[in-house]
């Protein structure tokens, strides 16, 4: 049993998982204002067919290259010596290319010479080295270009053709591995990729309280919910101010309670401010609790905006939820809800050293796994139970079922 942030990467015999759980996370890139709405992103893609979210879960080996390309992708043609392909990876990361070519058993050169990381194709050339490694970033597009040898005769080296990938005979390979340093060579495999269907909405995490999906159980695990104002809640007047506004949540939306007074929680349109709050700040939104009134819903606004009475403010909710961008409230609920889930896939492996990947816009805040494999990182510390294994790139590492 493994569980951390993805890309996780591990050992596998092949074969289906037995369990996994892949947790919600929630991104919000930008401050919320009335005239400016920011979206509040959790982790799902939306479906059509489906009419909900999924999370397409990718296993792939640690090599990322395959050989075949060199001959099934367009090739073009760089100059007498070299052609090149494209390869689109992820944007703005780490990638190591290795290779173990070598001429008369001494002199080492690079095969894979050239390496553009954006698209407007700046090259820079790798000849030989002793090491046989490159790192390189790519861009905001993702693009590597790699280059090979295609003529005869170059400089002072041997005639080089490209070969196909013969490990056996310990002539050549080429390898691309995710990260800063070249990775003990793996074949290519042919990545597998499973949908996991989330259910209606995407998986939020809110302070220290997620969604989950668990597959053995076949169920989503929903610790965070969401009101959907529409302007005929029940709102009333603060009678400290004329500015803010009440929602009484009793008997409508059970919230969970912070003994500080405080809610955790995210809004798209009003910006969530802690308590103790400056008096003079507008725009924001706060729940709190007293004896009083119970657990409520403050919104804040400012004197000056076209909503600075109890009917106008109203109205705003009302024109936004007409306009398809309602206020909407994302809070941590008082008791986790389950919702079945059919057909809920297990995520095929590969045998040897694989990698997994969720290819969603929000990455979840942690997965976990459990089949017939084992972590590939050095173990730095176990707990005095002897159930909790840290390893060295911080995954967890689970003894027993969580």
């Amino acid at each position: 049993e493994i569980s951390g942030s993805v890309p996780l990467s591990f050992m596998s015999r092949g074969g289906c998982l037995r369990n996994y759980r892949i947790y919600g996370n929630t991104v919000q890139n930008g401050t919320p204002a009335p005239e400016n709405p920011v979206e509040v992103q959790g982790v799902g893609e939306y479906d059509a067919e489906l009419n909900g979210y999924k999370i397409p879960v990718t296993v792939s080996g640690v090599n990322l290259f395959d050989y075949n390309w060199l001959w099934t992708k367009e090739n073009v043609k760089l100059n007498d010596y070299f052609n090149y392909i494209t390869i689109a990876m992820k944007p703005n990361t780490e990638y190591t290319i290795s290779n173990n070519y070598r001429v008369n058993n001494t002199t080492l050169r690079y095969e894979t010479a050239l390496i553009v990381v954006n698209s407007e194709t700046t090259i820079s050339t790798a000849n030989g080295g002793v090491d046989r490694v490159r790192t390189v970033t790519t861009a905001s597009d993702g693009l590597l270009i790699i280059a090979y040898r295609t003529a005869e005769s170059y400089q002072d080296y041997q005639d080089i053709v490209v070969k196909r990938d013969t490990l056996a005979d310990g002539t050549y390979y080429i390898q691309i591995n995710e990260g800063s340093s070249a990775s003990p060579y793996e074949p290519y495999h042919e990545p597998i990729t499973t949908s996991v269907y989330v259910g209606s909405e995407p998986l939020h995490k809110i302070g220290d309280y997620a969604d989950y999906v668990d597959f053995k159980r076949g169920v989503v695990v929903r610790n965070i919910k969401k009101i959907v104002l529409t302007g005929d809640e029940n709102w009333t007047d603060n009678v400290h101010s004329t500015n803010q506004y009440v929602y009484r949540t009793d008997n409508l939306v059970s919230f969970r309670y912070f003994s500080d007074n405080n809610g955790i929680y995210r809004c798209n349109q009003f910006l969530y401010i802690p308590v103790p709050y400056p008096s003079s700040l507008f725009d924001r939104i706060v729940l709190q609790y007293s004896q009083s009134y119970g657990l409520s819903i403050y919104i804040s606004t400012a004197k000056s905006r076209e909503f600075d009475t109890m009917t106008s403010f109203k109205n705003f909710l009302a024109e936004q939820y007409e306009l398809g961008q309602p206020v909407t409230i994302w809070y941590i609920a008082a008791e986790p809800e389950e919702e079945p889930l059919e057909n809920l896939l297990p995520i095929q492996t590969i045998k040897g050293s694989v990698v997994l990947s969720t290819n969603v816009t929000v990455q979840p805040s942690e997965i976990y796994i459990k089949g017939k494999i084992k972590s590939l990182a050095t173990h730095m510390l176990i707990d005095s139970g002897n159930q909790i294994l840290i390893s060295s790139d911080n995954h967890q590492l689970v003894t027993k079922e969580q």
